[in-house]
Parts: structure tokens; sequence; C-alpha cells
């Protein structure tokens, strides 16, 4: 009776605790959805003052540059320095130290490197900085708009800003603490511009059509400069959001007539930066890092196109069924108020031209040249940046050598037929006479390409050499038989392949090799070695011998000959014979007029010893040789 009372008494706690867990789940499951109900309506709040905020810092940007514009234009100095530093400030909190940098030398350049009293107004309102005199603030001006350059991967704008300063120090100031600090930070400016490939930025353009939009902006359009690597999807989300999603168009051309319409229209696609150029822009053995800011840094032009398709013209007449002698381009050339990167992160557009057509074949010559450039550039990247991934290059050499997508060079054997020779004119002729040479002048590129990354490739890279050396001979063989005999610009002993340098035994011309060493010693012993070798095998019976086996020879067993000779090298080492010079008469024949276009006689090299185990990084291209005027073009009947 005991057990079963106890039982009876156990049952009813039991169900209780039951409950009570029971309950506790239930209090709990409601907490947390609680919880994370807030939270997303504190994510939402969160992310709804931001949009307000980033419209309303748009918009007092905007307004405080209209501003201080118009006070700089009427002379009010005063209001004019306030309204820079109001939109200094601005860009400071929004991240863009570029245009905080540009906003900020504005005052700089207000002010001297005199030693005179700033004006009282300055120092009232505390623009001062905590300085006295106009070299002072100057000199922190331009300081901090350096840095904020160099914050901004904007290191040549840095450079300009820090090369004004040095001056100052050497001679005005003579502070050379200072001139030793700045020198600092030009040398590592120099040392970044050289060896870090930077993230560049894109331009879009944006036009506003509609009534509901302010009169500012309705049928005006705008260039602005993203961020870095911000794609078109993302720009356009973000601008959507700024706008309050207005309705987007989706289409390239003018749209005029939505000016007058009642609602909201905005217009947002990607614009291509005609840079300035520089001096050095076809120079081969100048860096690509160094050219590339002068391609995306002060533009003023920009260009669009589309294709437009047309069925009726003499180029489908050759070949109705192509697509490539179908497409037209449509093109566009757009100038701004400012160069941008600016002030502000976009800027006005004040001229857009006539539309520009441009046929099938001035299109094909211009992505030959436009690859050509590219795959030097890449090439080139490869020798001078040893972190650069080789699968960059491999790539684009199989996009080239084996295009499977959109055809490659074989889209452009059809202007090499009859009936195109037929239909084309004078201009046209020389056109694609222009358009065979850039397609020879690939094949001698490519393989510099493939000789970079043989010589680069290490661990995986290696495997894929003997694909793309066999992709590239099979293109070259398909180049010759179609456009013309092709060249290569590499030495006479270089090569595309790994295979070719897997023997392990020595030569004559491997230890002469020595005499590349920095050492004299090294160098003056090498050539004695290589002596009495070459003794050896010209005395008595030959007998083969096996370099890679032999031991080193000791310095101390040498003869009082040999160490004479050495003792004489080393006060004054051996002339480098000259090299020999060519005379008409050995010159190389020229290929018949029936191969193809002419190209220029061979000159025979001096013996060389690159190769690729030597030397682990390949020398720049060289320029290539102007063509022979007398060349003929290889036409396909």
């Amino acid at each position: 009776m005991h057990i079963l009372s106890t039982r009876s008494q156990k049952h009813p706690r039991g169900k209780r605790q039951k409950a009570k867990t029971w309950i506790q789940k239930r209090w709990k499951m409601t907490w947390i959805l609680f919880r994370g109900a807030r939270t997303r309506r504190r994510r939402r709040r969160r992310k709804k003052k931001e949009e307000e905020k980033n419209k309303k810092l748009e918009k007092k940007k905007k307004k405080k540059r209209t501003l201080w514009r118009y006070y700089n234009q009427y002379n009010h100095e005063e209001l004019y320095v306030k309204y820079i530093y109001k939109l200094y400030d601005l860009h400071v909190s929004y991240g863009n130290k570029i245009e905080a940098a540009k906003t900020i030398l504005r005052h700089a350049d207000m002010l001297t490197f005199d030693d005179e009293s700033l004006p009282t107004w300055l120092i009232a309102r505390s623009l001062n900085r905590h300085c006295q005199t106009n070299r002072q603030l100057k000199e922190d001006l331009m300081q901090e708009a350096g840095g904020l350059f160099a914050k901004g991967e904007d290191w040549e704008d840095a450079l300009i800003v820090y090369n004004q300063l040095i001056p100052v120090y050497q001679n005005i100031i003579i502070d050379y603490h200072k001139l030793s600090e700045l020198l600092k930070k030009v040398a590592q400016l120099y040392t970044s511009i050289d060896r870090t490939d930077r993230a560049y930025f894109y331009y879009y353009l944006v036009a506003f059509y509609g009534q509901g939009f302010p009169a500012y902006l309705n049928g005006h359009k705008f260039v602005f400069r993203s961020e870095q690597l911000e794609m078109h999807g993302e720009f356009m989300t973000r601008l959507m959001k700024m706008y309050d999603n207005p309705e987007k168009i989706m289409k390239t051309d003018p749209c005029p007539h939505l000016v007058n319409s009642p609602g909201r229209h905005i217009q947002i696609f990607n614009i291509e930066p005609i840079g300035t150029g520089c001096s050095f822009e076809e120079n081969a053995l100048v860096n690509p890092a160094i050219k590339k800011y002068y391609r995306h840094y002060n533009i003023e032009t920009f260009e669009y196109s589309r294709i437009e398709e047309r069925k009726e013209t003499k180029w489908t007449s050759i070949d109705p069924s192509s697509e490539f002698m179908r497409n037209w381009l449509v093109r566009w050339r757009i100038k701004t108020a400012d160069s941008l990167p600016t002030d502000l992160r976009f800027t006005e557009v004040l001229e857009l031209s006539e539309p520009i057509y441009v046929s099938p074949l001035q299109n094909a010559v211009e992505q030959m040249k436009k690859k050509n450039k590219e795959l030097n550039e890449l090439a080139a990247n490869a020798v001078y940046n040893q972190n650069f991934d080789l699968k960059l290059l491999s790539r684009d050499i199989i996009g080239v050598v084996n295009a499977l997508v959109m055809g490659g060079v074989k889209n452009y054997e059809v202007f090499f037929t009859e009936a195109s020779r037929n239909i084309c004119e004078c201009g046209e002729q020389s056109i694609i006479m222009e358009l065979s040479s850039l397609i020879i002048e690939q094949v001698e590129i490519l393989e510099y390409c493939c000789y970079v990354h043989a010589s680069r490739c290490e661990g995986e890279a290696r495997a894929i050499n003997e694909t793309l050396a066999d992709a590239f001979e099979s293109y070259r063989k398909y180049v010759e038989e179609n456009f013309g005999k092709t060249r290569s610009r590499l030495p006479s002993n270089a090569t595309i392949r790994l295979s070719s340098f897997d023997s392990t035994e020595g030569s004559l011309a491997d230890i002469s090799g020595m005499a590349t060493l920095k050492s004299t010693k090294a160098a003056a012993l090498g050539s004695a070695v290589a002596n009495l070798l070459s003794n050896k095998r010209t005395s008595g019976t030959a007998t083969p011998v096996n370099l890679a086996s032999r031991s080193a020879p000791s310095f101390d067993n040498l003869s009082s000959k040999l160490r004479s000779s050495l003792a004489i090298s080393k006060l004054a080492p051996p002339p480098r014979p000259p090299n020999p010079t060519v005379s008409p008469a050995h010159r190389g024949p020229s290929p018949p007029a029936n191969e193809g276009i002419r190209m220029r006689a061979h000159y025979p090299h001096q013996a060389s010893t690159v190769s690729l185990n030597q030397s682990m990084t390949a020398p720049p291209l060289p320029p290539r040789p102007d063509l022979d005027p007398n060349r003929t073009l290889k036409r396909k009947n």
C-alpha cells in the first residue's frame, strides 16, 4: 500500500513538470520570434535611415558645390571657403577620399608660401587649423591632400602635390628633416605605382526624364564615377534607391520625347573612357601598370556604342549567312563639363556627338588592335610582376588560338576573297592590308606570350605548356595558309616548349656561360677551364666527355700559368668580342611575292646562350620592324 500511495503521489507531479516544461518552451519560442521580428524592424529602420541620409548627402553636396561656385564667381571669399569646408566634410563622412583631396586643394590654391598672417575671418571661423601664416596653412592642407590621394590610390596626383612641396623644403623653409620624410613618401608612391595592380572604377551615363524630377535634372545627362569595381547592376540598384525607384529605360538611345512626360524615367548604362594618353603609350618597355592611370583618370571624353543589324549592304552580299557581316556599330562621343574624378562623383554632359557608324571591316581592325594591345600588356605584366597569375595569360592565349564561341580571325577570311576585292574601294583595300598585317603580328605576339608562360610556369602550370604550344603551332599554320607568312621575334635558340630543356648533358657553351657571373675570379676560372677542355679535345683521340658528371676543379691545384692568367684577369677583364657585321650578300633571301605579305629579310643572329633554364623571366618584346612597302596580299579564290 505504501508503494501504491507513493506512485499515486508522483504521477501528478510528473504531469505538472511536463506542463511547466511545455510552457517554458512556448515562452522561449515566442521570445525568439519576438526578438527576431524586433531585430528585422530595427534593420529596416536603420536601412531606411541610411538611404535617406545618402539622399540628403547627395543633395547637400550638389547644393554646396553650387553655392561655393556662385560665391567664387562674385568674389565672396569668406563664404566660398566656408562652403569648401562643408563640402570637404561631406566627402570625408562619405568616404570619398579623392574628391575630398581635390576639394581641399581649392583652398590651398588661394594661399601662398609667404609668412603673411591669415585673415581674421578665417581664424574666427576656426578654419585656420591652428596655423598663423599662409605658409603654415598651405603646407598643412597640401600634406593632407597628398595623404588623401594616397589612401584613394590616386598616387600620381599625390606625387604632383608632394613635388610642389619639395622645393619649398629645399629653398624656402630649408627643413631637411621634413624633406627626408617627404622623399620617403614619394619613393613609396613610385613603388606603389610600379608594383601594385590597383582596381580601377567604371563610368556610367545617367539621364533623367520626366516632370517628376526637378528642373535641374529633367532632360539632363550626367557621367557618374562608380566605386572601385562596382558593376552595372550594383550601381543601378544604388542609384535607383537614391532617387526613389523611378522607371528604368533599358536602351541606350536618347529619349528627348520623355522630357514632358508626367512620370519619372532614368537611363543608366556603361560608357568607356577615352584617355588623354601619355608620351610613352606606345613604348613596349614601360610597365603597363604605369600607363593604365592615363586611361582611367582625368577623363573628359567618353564613348558608348551599340550593335545595329543591317541585312542589305555590300558586306552581306559577300556572305549573307555571316552574323559578323550583318552587325554594324553605332557609336556616340560624350564631352563633359569637368574631367573625372573631380570634386564631385559626377559631372554634367556638355556635348553629345552625332552617331558614328562603323562597318564590319573597320570593326575587325579595331578589335584586332585592341586584342594585340591586351596580349602585349598581359605578357609584360607577367614579366614585371612576380605575383602575376599565369592562368590569366594561358586563358587569353587559348581564347585566341582556339576561339570556339566568337569564331576569332575565321570571321575575317571573307575580306580576303575575290568577291570582297571586287566590291572594295581603294581606301578599303588599304584597311584590308592593315587587317592582314595585324593578324600576322598577333601570331608573333602570341608566340612571345607562350614563351613568357614557359619561362614562368611552375607546378600545375607546367602541365598546360604542351597544350598551349600545340594549339599555337596549329594556329600559326592556319594563319600562314590563309593570311601570309609569319616570323618569330624570339632569340634564335629560344623555345616555347619546356620539354626541349630536359637534357642533362652539358656543353662548352654552358661552361662559357660562367662568364656572365658577377665575380671576376669565377669568370676567369670559367674561361681557363674551357680552354683546358678545348685543348684536350683537339689533341689525341676524341673521347666523349660528360660535363654534367664532372666535379668542379680545385683552385689550389691550378698551374702557375693559370694562376697568372687569373691575376691578370682581376686587373683587366678581357674585352667582349664585337658583334660581327653582316654584309648584304650574306643576308637571307626574302620570300617570293606569291607567299603572302613580304617580310623584311632576316639578319643572322650572334650565338646566344639564352635559355629558359638560365633566365626565369622573359625579356620584353622587341618592337616590330616596319614591313616591306612592296608587300603583296594573299587572297583566297
